[in-house]
């Protein structure tokens, strides 16, 4: 009994012969010579095409090739494409396409390391996140090119004018010093040493070490503006040179006498603190600082019934009396600062400068480069000024203190 293969072998080479056949009587009566020569040639691209399927079809009947796609691809295409064979036969033109896929599989496994050498790298470098500096920013930066920067402070000062009539003498104590002070220009820096190879090898590592360097210089002196205490080689911070919150400092005392007190009236004391200080006239607090935490405490803070003291259409707001609020995990929980940083000034000898050296020590024998960032500055508030500046080390030991009992 003949099989699928040996029909289908049979159904082309009758298809071939009957129409290889009737197509040279046709050109034989009804062409002239030369048309049929061209026809010829036709007929023999139609035949030597349906020979070569035909001999895929013979070695499929004669079981040199399995009908299955999995073991001869091209056989089981052959078989699937029958109809389109029998119209290419027909009209002696037009294309018949296989889509024939190896037989044995290979994947990525077969390229040793292939994790290595098929890889696209995504621009840039993964940032570890920083906490955003911010200090400087609050103060005015005036520059200087000396070393030193001196200045005049009242130091006493006595007015005791007087009423009279016409020409009577009078006696006055009205009275008056100075002081003179100054600040030293101060540097903030930091290096690191690193390979030249690795500089050459890797382009991002040259950007990388100077944002490194760079960013660890900006973070110190933003510490250094707010908890250095000026000895030595340390800059002038404002914690050293602020008052200490007192709830009953007089002129404005406000022990035990809010009620319910939250850290929304505990700042807005602590301005009028700064504000009584100044003669009301003076100063005025600009900026609170405190940790991020604190503040936001302050926005979700609710009554006893669960209403939010702060209504929630107006939780996002960075005011308080006046007062601008800034959030900034350098300022420890717990914690607050509040001032008037108009009468801060920083002066800076030298903006942040990045510097390589090739010459350091060893370098120029094991091939290394040293690079250093740095910056010359220090922070003046004036001794008469040192008021405007008001520290609550303990935020809720100055909610109890200014709460009625």
């Amino acid at each position: 009994m003949e099989n699928q293969e040996e029909k289908f072998a049979g159904i082309v080479n009758d298809a071939i012969e009957a129409k290889t056949s009737g197509l040279s009587e046709s050109i034989e009566a009804k062409a002239s010579a030369e048309e049929v020569e061209a026809l010829k040639t036709e007929v023999k691209s139609a035949t030597d095409a349906a020979k070569a399927i035909g001999e895929e079809v013979t070695k499929l009947k004669e079981g040199k090739v399995a009908a299955k796609k999995s073991a001869n691809p091209v056989a089981f295409e052959v078989k699937e494409r029958a109809e389109e064979i029998s119209k290419f036969v027909d009209q002696k033109s037009g294309v018949v396409t296989f889509d024939v896929k190896a037989g044995q599989t290979i994947d990525a496994t077969a390229i040793g390391d292939n994790d290595r050498l098929s890889v696209e790298m995504v621009p840039g470098v993964g940032q570890i996140p920083v906490r955003r500096p911010f200090m400087q920013d609050l103060f005015r930066t005036v520059p200087t090119t000396k070393e030193y920067v001196r200045y005049v402070d009242q130091a006493t000062i006595n007015r005791d004018a007087q009423n009279t009539i016409r020409c009577t003498p009078i006696t006055t104590t009205t009275d008056i010093t100075w002081e003179t002070r100054d600040i030293q220009i101060k540097k903030v820096k930091d290096y690191i040493t690193v390979c030249l190879d690795m500089m050459d090898d890797y382009d991002y590592v040259t950007a990388e070490i100077e944002n490194l360097i760079r960013s660890s210089v900006e973070l110190k002196k933003d510490d250094s503006l707010l908890n250095d205490d000026g000895t030595g080689s340390l800059l002038n911070g404002v914690l050293s040179i602020a008052a200490t919150f007192n709830a009953a400092t007089a002129g404005a005392d406000y022990f035990e006498s809010i009620d319910d007190a939250t850290l929304y009236d505990l700042i807005c004391v602590v301005g009028a603190q700064i504000s009584a200080a100044g003669q009301e006239n003076k100063w005025f607090a600009t900026d609170a600082l405190l940790n991020p935490k604190d503040a936001k405490l302050m926005r979700l803070s609710k009554d006893a019934d669960g209403n939010y003291l702060m209504p929630p259409f107006v939780a996002g707001v960075s005011n308080v009396d006046g007062i601008r609020v800034i959030e900034n995990p350098l300022i420890p929980e717990g914690e607050m600062l509040v001032g008037d940083f108009r009468q801060g000034t920083v002066y800076q000898s030298k903006t942040a400068q990045i510097e390589m050296s090739f010459e350091n020590r060893s370098n120029f024998e094991d091939e290394l480069v040293t690079i250093k960032a740095y910056e010359r500055l220090n922070l003046l508030i004036r001794n008469v000024d040192a008021n405007a500046f008001i520290h609550v080390p303990d935020i809720a030991a100055g909610i109890t203190a200014i709460t009625k009992p």
